[in-house]
Parts: C-alpha cells; sequence; structure tokens
C-alpha cells in the first residue's frame, strides 16, 4: 500500500467511526411552548435566506435556516459535524461513496415525513453557493430504500463533506419534494416548509419574520413559542430598541456604541467568534505596478489622479468600513462614490458579476480553505470575477489529493499566489459584537463554534417571570 493510499484509508476510516455518533432526540418537555423572543436584525431580511437551495456562501442565510429547516448533519454545540436528520453515515474504503441512514419518523411542518426522495430531491434542486463544483464531482445520488441515500462521486473526494454538509453550502438542508413540487417555487419562498424547530408564520419584507415552535420536530419541542426577527438597520437604532425592551437580543453593535451598551445595567454585550474577514477587489484582475500606473496616468493626463467611479458594498458594513476605505484612496487620488445595496441585492450583483469598478465584499463563511477559494477565486466560483489558469490547475489537484500533507502544501501555494498577485486587498478582520437584553435565559450566542447567531434555536430560554 502506497503512504497515499494509506492516508486515504485511514481518512475514510475516521469518517466512517465519527458519523456513527448518534444525535438522539431528547425528551420531550411536558411543558408548552410560551412566550416570544425578540431580534433586532443588522440587514434586510429576504425570501432568498428561507430556501436552502439559494444559499449563497455567507453566514446570513443560516440565520433563518437553523429555525426553519434541518439538515442531514450539521453544526451543533460541542460538535461541528452534527448527525441530524441523518442518525450516521459512513464513507466506502475507494472513498468513492458516502451512504447516509435517514432519521425515522421525522416529519416536514406540513405532515409530509421525510424520507430518502426529499434528500435526492434537495441536491439535485440545489442551486447555490459551490453547487457546480459538488455535482460536477457527484456522479449521481441513490435512493436504497425510504431511509438510506448514498452518493456515488466520480473520484475520491476528500473534502466532499466540508462541501456537502457544513455551513459552506445548504446542499445538505432537506426540504419536502411534494411540497415544493405542489406550490412551485416562487410558492416556496413565500410560504417555507422545512423541518426545523420553527415554522413560518408571517413575512412582512423590510420590517419582521414571525416564526413558531413546531411541536413535532424530532430532536425536542421549543420552550420558546414565538420568534420574532426585526429589521433595525442602523445600529443606533437597534441599541435604542435593546435599551426600551423591544428587542431581546441586537445584532451587530460595534465601536462607541459597544462600549455604551457595556455601560448600560441590565444589558451584555455578547460576541461571537467565527472566520469574518473584509476586502476588495477590482476586477478584472492587473498586475501590480504602481510605478508604471503613476507613469500610465500622467501621460494620459491625470497626474493627480480620476474619479473611478462606484465603490460597491453591502449595506451593514459598507458605511463603517467601505467610508474608510474610499478616503484612503481618495488621498492617493483614486476618487470613488460609495453605493451601498441591500445585502441580498448586493450578492445577488456580485453573484451575477454586475458590480464595478471596485467591490468591498467579506465572508463569515464556514467550510475550510478549499470552499472558501473556490467561491472567491476559482474560475466558475460564485463570486469569482477574474482567475488564473495556474491557480485553476493547483485547486484542481489539491481537490484530487488524498495526502494530507501534500494537500496542504498545494492550498498554501495557492494561497501565497493569490497574495502575491494581490487579487484582493485585505481590510479588516472585524469582531461580531451583540447586545442581550435581560429576558433570555439562553440567547444561544456562542452555543456553536463558528456561528455568527443565536442557535439551535430549540434551546433557547426565557428567565422566568418575577
Amino acid at each position: 500500500m502506497t503512504r497515499s493510499r494509506a492516508y486515504a484509508v485511514a481518512l475514510v476510516a475516521a469518517v466512517a467511526i465519527a458519523a456513527t455518533t448518534q444525535a438522539a432526540a431528547q425528551p420531550r418537555t411536558a411543558t408548552a411552548p410560551t412566550g416570544q423572543l425578540t431580534w433586532g436584525v443588522h440587514t434586510t431580511l429576504a425570501p432568498t435566506w428561507f430556501d436552502p437551495a439559494e444559499t449563497s456562501g455567507i453566514i446570513t442565510p443560516f440565520m433563518v435556516l437553523y429555525a426553519l429547516h434541518d439538515a442531514l448533519v450539521k453544526p451543533m454545540p460541542g460538535n461541528a459535524m452534527t448527525p441530524s436528520l441523518a442518525e450516521s453515515w459512513s464513507a466506502s474504503k475507494d472513498g468513492l461513496s458516502y451512504e447516509f441512514v435517514l432519521r425515522k419518523g421525522v416529519k416536514f411542518h406540513n405532515g409530509d415525513v421525510m424520507t430518502a426522495e426529499d434528500v435526492k430531491f434537495s441536491f439535485e434542486r440545489y442551486r447555490g453557493a459551490s453547487s457546480t463544483d459538488l455535482k460536477a464531482k457527484v456522479a449521481r445520488v441513490e435512493v436504497l430504500d425510504p431511509h438510506r441515500v448514498r452518493f456515488i462521486l466520480k473520484r475520491p473526494w476528500p473534502d466532499f463533506m466540508t462541501f456537502y454538509a457544513t455551513p459552506a453550502t445548504g446542499a445538505a438542508w432537506i426540504v419536502p419534494k411534494k411540497y415544493v413540487e405542489k406550490v412551485g417555487e416562487d410558492g416556496f419562498k413565500k410560504a417555507p416548509v422545512g423541518a426545523g424547530p420553527y415554522r413560518f408564520v408571517s413575512f412582512k419584507p423590510g420590517v419582521e419574520l414571525t416564526l413558531e415552535a413546531f411541536d413535532g420536530y424530532w430532536r425536542k419541542t421549543p420552550s420558546v413559542k414565538t420568534l420574532l426577527f426585526r429589521v433595525i438597520p442602523d445600529e443606533s437604532t437597534r441599541l435604542a430598541a435593546l435599551k426600551r425592551g423591544e428587542v431581546d437580543i441586537a445584532y451587530s453593535i460595534t465601536g462607541p456604541l459597544a462600549e455604551e451598551l457595556k455601560r448600560t445595567p441590565g444589558l451584555t454585550l455578547t460576541p461571537t467568534f467565527f472566520p469574518f474577514t473584509i476586502w476588495i477587489w477590482a476586477p478584472p484582475p492587473y498586475p501590480y505596478d504602481p510605478k508604471r500606473a503613476k507613469q500610465l496616468l500622467a501621460e494620459a493626463g491625470y497626474p493627480n489622479g480620476f474619479d473611478a467611479a462606484d465603490f460597491s458594498a453591502e449595506a451593514v458594513y459598507g458605511a463603517a468600513i467601505g467610508e474608510p476605505v474610499v478616503n484612503y484612496l481618495q488621498a492617493v487620488g483614486i476618487r470613488l462614490k460609495l453605493r451601498l445595496l441591500e445585502r441580498a441585492a448586493f450578492y445577488q450583483e456580485l453573484g451575477e458579476k454586475k458590480l464595478r469598478p471596485v467591490v468591498q465584499n467579506g465572508s463569515g463563511a464556514p467550510g475550510n480553505a478549499p470552499t472558501r477559494i473556490e467561491v472567491n477565486a476559482v474560475t466558475g466560483g460564485r463570486y469569482a470575477y477574474g482567475a488564473y489558469p495556474d491557480i485553476d490547475g493547483l485547486f484542481s489537484e489539491q481537490a484530487n489529493e488524498m495526502n494530507p500533507r501534500v494537500r496542504q502544501q498545494l492550498l498554501f501555494k495557492i494561497q501565497e499566489m493569490i497574495h502575491e498577485r494581490v487579487m484582493f486587498g485585505p481590510v479588516i478582520e472585524p469582531a461580531f459584537l451583540n447586545g442581550v437584553g435581560p429576558r433570555p435565559a439562553v440567547s444561544g450566542l456562542g452555543l456553536i463554534k463558528n456561528h455568527a447567531y443565536s442557535a439551535p434555536y430549540e434551546d433557547l430560554k426565557l428567565k422566568p417571570r418575577p
């Protein structure tokens, strides 16, 4: 046996052993769900966040998905790959197939029972981040029986579970096939049905989303009856709402406002820790040669710089981070106009490659180095404006390499090339600070490692009334 083959067998064996860990359903509570928790949300909610098939390679949709939907495998407290709708999974010794054993008796909010057909349908329907890569490497999905489904790969792929079963994508989040086919794509967004701990009640675009506890959730019945997500884009307004008790949790409170929150009796500043970076790019990529650039500017009649049109950014962090960036660029003669878009619209235009000449992007997406590189720096990536053939080649090589040490070296090389070619301009790695009011006993913030928002929602609790 070659060393590479030995590594592959060891890796697959480890996956198979780890996957047998059960996430057993917890005992049903005798007390019916009561009360309400309200969030002040920092970004405008959009129907695209309600549909796992459109997961966009950022963390935002999972604010909603963890409530409305459930996945075969997902991060939970203490385990980054917790068996959920699948009670176990295993990989073949040759690394070419993954088999999932589904939890029996799981019901969607409309009463339909989940089966392997729903799993197959959800994967084939998936069109979000990394869908091209997933479907290029998965040969087919086989329904073995109502509670067993097998994914057959075209070749061994050591990152299959990372691309499929972490929030790097939404491909493993399951929707009811019969219901989607009945109401259609638009109908599903208007009235989504999932298998999560909370069911959809109502949505007022730009205002609020209301969810209600689903007492048929397999893991346990939630203790909080109603979840209300209020859209409050302005940071100072969110803090004011928290102080007045109008919201119980306020996302993204920063700088002086965070200091003010810390000084306010009854409020708690609670950070969550996850990969969160902001960068800018100027597509298409150009060679980095400032001396030559200044010479060309002078020859063209712009010795003092030029007006460079739009600097596009999403609204939440565009003002706080994009504004200083624009000021720095203007200081050297590159004059830009800050253009802010709502998050859903921004990522739609970004994915369609409509934003230019300068774009500020950021990501808090889970996964690993390959999932983030694929989305942003490889030909065909959802947000990749430009790429290099040699980087594409190395990325393809690492994806098929079963030796972990060799893969690591390839990934280091790719990242080194991205850095040396200045494909992106790194800006900041911000902290995600949140405010919690006096009512939550368990806010859910920080329960799941590398997750930005409150979760799992079925574990949230209110303090007893005095």
